[in-house]
């Protein structure tokens, strides 16, 4: 992936050569200094950046060739705050999310993914009003809501304290 720099005619390589597998049950780390093109990575991956060469498949469908079936193979969490409604509350963010992909989702089996993340007591709470940390539980929650097979998560703990990032990491190996 290239992308034009302001300052010049010059096209700034995001992502060059880069190749990986990841089997299913692992969890892969894409590892990195700012700027290496992690995000950049993470983002062609849910098509949400077209990447300028080269092939990503997902389950065996290709990115470009097979769209939407490549794509009803992942969910993710993005870097950032993007990856919630603010004005809605976990569950509501669960319904919504799982809603566009054309499922449903009861109550109680969201309830029961809060649960297992450990905020539960936080499901009818707006999620503008959630500490950092349990936003990024439930943005987490809204991934396995989904029922997808392969979760992409960017940096899942920026911003977290200690305690939280130990615990979060503890969740994603559950």
């Amino acid at each position: 992936k290239r992308y034009p720099q302001r300052s010049s005619k010059e096209m700034l390589k995001a992502v060059d050569n880069i190749s990986f597998e990841v089997r299913e049950g692992e969890i892969f780390a894409l590892l990195g200094p700012n700027g290496a093109g992690k995000t950049t990575t993470i983002k062609s991956i849910c098509g949400l950046i077209i990447y300028d060469e080269g092939n990503i498949k997902i389950k065996d469908y290709d990115l470009k060739k097979e769209r939407a079936k490549a794509l009803d193979q992942i969910s993710a969490v993005l870097e950032g705050n993007r990856n919630l409604y603010y004005r809605l509350t976990p569950v509501e963010n669960m319904q919504y999310f799982v809603g566009i992909r054309g499922k449903k989702i009861s109550k109680e089996k969201a309830l029961n993914i809060l649960d297992f993340l450990g905020i539960k007591g936080k499901a009818n709470e707006l999620v503008h009003q959630l500490s950092r940390g349990m936003q990024q539980k439930a943005a987490l929650a809204v991934c396995l809501a989904c029922e997808t097979d392969i979760l992409l998560l960017d940096e899942p703990t920026l911003g977290l304290d200690v305690i939280s990032n130990v615990e979060f990491r503890e969740l994603l190996k559950k």
